[in-house]
């Protein structure tokens, strides 16, 4: 009976560790796919933010020829229908 009891008890104890891992898997489980989640959504913010970042220097290049260079003034008044193909286009220099 002495056997019987010892054998029980190593079964129950390792019944009791397999129980302890699985609901420690279990409890991060969850906490690991929402952390792979929030670090793509950061890397895709991030991208975003990476990406307006080089439009707002290619606006601010343009904001700067449009002071400095009269040709660009120019064909951007014509791509925006601003000025049509045989007018004169005039600018103005203020100092």
């Amino acid at each position: 009976m002495n056997s019987f009891l010892k054998i029980l008890s190593w079964f129950a104890i390792a019944a009791g560790i397999v129980l302890v891992v699985v609901g420690i898997t279990f409890l991060f489980i969850p906490k690991y796919q929402r952390m792979c989640g929030l670090e793509s959504r950061c890397r895709h913010l991030r991208e975003q933010v990476e990406n307006k970042q080089h439009e707002i220097q290619s606006i601010r290049v343009k904001q700067g020829r449009l002071l400095t260079d009269a040709e660009f003034v120019a064909r951007i008044a014509h791509e925006n229908r601003r000025v049509f193909p045989g007018e004169l286009v005039f600018v103005s220099e203020n100092k």
